[in-house]
């Protein structure tokens, strides 16, 4: 079953990632350890689940209040504006989606502004999960991010982050390694081509607009438990709603789709 570790890539377009400056072979190739059975393996932190198609790995509460461009980071990476921080090494959370047989698209995908398409075998659904004063509470990770704008220095709910997909377009090797590794940057709300996972959303282009969901999410510091699922039906539902978007931009004046706000 898990052949498919040695011949699909960490990266994209079909380089394999080796080991370079900073980063041991360990790192970069591991090779997945038996966990309890039942098709499950550890990869460093993150543990597979081959019949849930999902991946688990520890994280914490980062932010509670400000303006973030992260959903998650490592806690050496730009935790002044990331919603959680992660000890998991980002070479093991992108390993993770490529044993679950999901498909990295590559950094252009992400240079587009407005809406992207979410290819079905690239969508990933992220959740967050915790010990609450009763009980287990699941949330998925759009549900902990709220849409703000600022009123006469004051900051304003206006939404929530669009339920839906995030795009596995995949980290890349850099001058310096494992791009994800060295940057530190896994989940991007706003477009970033070094990031494991990006935000399709159309609000991805605005750095000055999400916030953490403080109603939502646990106290600060809380320990996590985020897990990545392969969601090709909502990327199905997603892509539909592009569409439409798109010819209603075409035939209200022309409007270019890669503007648009999303569905």
């Amino acid at each position: 079953m898990w052949n498919v570790w040695h011949i699909r890539s960490l990266g994209v377009g079909g380089a394999v990632v080796l080991a370079s400056a900073g980063v041991g072979a360990a790192d970069v190739v591991p090779q997945p350890e038996p966990v309890v059975g039942g098709g499950l393996v550890r990869v460093g932190q993150v543990t597979v689940d081959a019949q849930a198609r999902s991946a688990s790995f520890p994280a914490r509460v980062n932010m509670t209040h400000g303006t973030v461009e992260y959903a998650l980071v490592a806690d050496y990476g730009k935790t002044h504006e990331s919603l959680l921080v992660t000890d998991a090494a980002a070479v093991h959370v992108q390993s993770a989606l490529l044993l679950l047989n999901l498909r990295a698209t590559g950094t252009n995908a992400v240079r587009a502004e407005g809406v992207l398409e979410v290819p079905a075998e690239s969508a990933v659904a992220v959740r967050v999960a915790w010990d609450g004063a009763e009980g287990r509470v699941t949330r998925r990770l759009e549900e902990l991010v709220d849409l703000v704008s600022n009123e006469g220095g004051r900051t304003v709910v206006t939404g929530r982050l669009a339920t839906g997909p995030w795009l596995f377009s995949g980290s890349w090797v850099t001058p310096e390694g494992f791009g994800a590794h060295f940057d530190g940057s896994y989940f991007a709300l706003i477009r970033d081509a070094i990031a494991v996972l990006n935000n399709p959303r159309g609000d991805a282009v605005d750095d000055e607009i999400h916030a953490p969901s403080a109603a939502r999410l646990p106290a600060l510091g809380a320990q996590v438990t985020v897990t990545l699922s392969a969601e090709p039906a909502a990327a199905a539902s997603w892509n539909a709603a592009f569409r439409r978007a798109s010819a209603e931009g075409a035939t209200n004046g022309g409007e270019t789709v890669g503007r648009r706000r999303g569905p």
